[in-house]
């Protein structure tokens, strides 16, 4: 008799969040392009937060920006695929009752993937989460919900190994001690 396959929690959960975070990202950035011009800013709360239309042609705080067009295309799109490579192998490697890994690693691949949408279709990702500290005050570089699934994803995994309860789980197996059954 054929039973039916249980599917791992970890993948469920992998398999909701990544692309929940994903369409909302994409879903954003859209309505940013359809709706603002570039450099076009909407104060949303006053010397605190705006919706501002910037684009990123490099990575974090726009690191290698300066670099060709040719090269940040290869260089992001290896970097993505090392990403998905890597996150797919954790994945794998994850105990099933790993869910709180399960979701950072898909927060951390969905964001990108969906910065490497942009830099397909733009040649650039779109940003435009804007916050700063009063008028002429401290800014922090405008950003987008991908940098949230990364930066989040990452704390969530962070936050799992400097705090877990459970020795036994881990992103990676644990060994069994030797001669042990």
């Amino acid at each position: 008799m054929n039973q039916a396959r249980k599917v791992a929690p970890k993948y469920l959960v992998f398999a909701f969040v990544l692309p929940a975070m994903l369409f909302l990202d994409l879903w954003t950035k859209q309505i940013v392009v359809d709706n603002y011009e570039f450099r076009e800013s909407t104060v949303v709360v006053p010397e605190f937060f705006s919706i501002t239309y910037a684009r990123n042609y490099g990575a974090a705080f726009s690191m290698f920006r300066d670099l060709s067009k040719e090269v940040r295309e290869i260089f992001f799109g290896c970097v993505t695929l090392i990403a998905v490579g890597t996150i797919a192998w954790f994945l794998i490697k994850l105990h099933d009752r790993d869910l709180w890994l399960a979701g950072g690693l898909a927060g951390i691949l969905s964001g990108a993937l969906g910065n490497s949408v942009n830099r397909f279709q733009y040649g650039y990702v779109v940003d435009f989460l804007d916050f700063y500290w009063g008028k002429g005050g401290p800014t922090w570089p405008t950003f987008n919900v991908a940098d949230i699934g990364i930066s989040v994803g990452a704390v969530m995994i962070f936050a799992f190994e400097l705090f877990r309860k459970d020795e036994g789980a881990s992103v990676t197996p644990v060994a069994e001690p030797a001669g042990a059954e």
